[in-house]
């Protein structure tokens, strides 16, 4: 390959600054943190350059003093339901291979067992939803036009494949609301009884 060839296909990947336009590692990651319930809800697949990513960073902090004032712990929010609900989430959209090893060392740390078994167990079955580069053919960025996380989410709370209850940071999330017609519609996404 030339290099002039290489600068070009390089300078194409990148839809905006800042955000991981494929489902690697740390696409992967944001849609996890998400699933377990330590961001609000859509807050994985913003482009960085959006400004809903600003007003999002703002109810986060509103959110953390919230958080604070309530005496919500992080070990209250990452259970096993929620690694249970990450492990799934990971599975419908493809993600990263290093989730294992981050959700595994996450959960080491707040004391939730959690190991190899479980993402075979939990993930077997689930077809992938979201048809992303490196394995698909879309980017990040359609993802959350097509309605990102909440409406994979959806998807699969409806189809029973997560645990009920309250999540995202304790926030009771109505997947009612998600964006299921985006989902549904969109190019990137598909049905659980239609996977890509």
């Amino acid at each position: 390959m030339k290099v002039e060839d290489y600068l070009e296909a390089e300078s194409c990947m990148h839809r905006s600054k800042g955000h991981c336009m494929t489902m690697g590692t740390a696409s992967t990651m944001a849609n996890m943190v998400e699933a377990l319930g330590i961001s609000l809800p859509g807050n994985a697949a913003i482009p960085a350059v959006d400004a809903r990513r600003n007003t999002l960073a703002q109810l986060t902090g509103r959110r953390v003093v919230q958080m604070v004032r309530e005496e919500l712990c992080m070990s209250q929010i990452l259970t096993r339901a929620a690694f249970e609900n990450a492990i799934r989430a990971n599975a419908a959209i493809g993600g990263s291979t290093n989730a294992v090893i981050h959700l595994i060392a996450i959960a080491g740390r707040i004391g939730v067992p959690l190991c190899l078994d479980d993402f075979d167990r939990l993930g077997r079955g689930l077809p992938c939803l979201v048809n992303l580069q490196p394995s698909g053919q879309y980017l990040m960025e359609d993802f959350f036009y097509a309605g990102g996380l909440p409406a994979v989410l959806r998807e699969l709370g409806e189809n029973g494949a997560l645990h009920g209850g309250r999540s995202y940071g304790q926030w009771e999330v109505d997947l009612g609301k998600c964006h299921r017609s985006a989902l549904l519609e969109s190019r990137c996404d598909s049905r659980l009884r239609q996977p890509v």
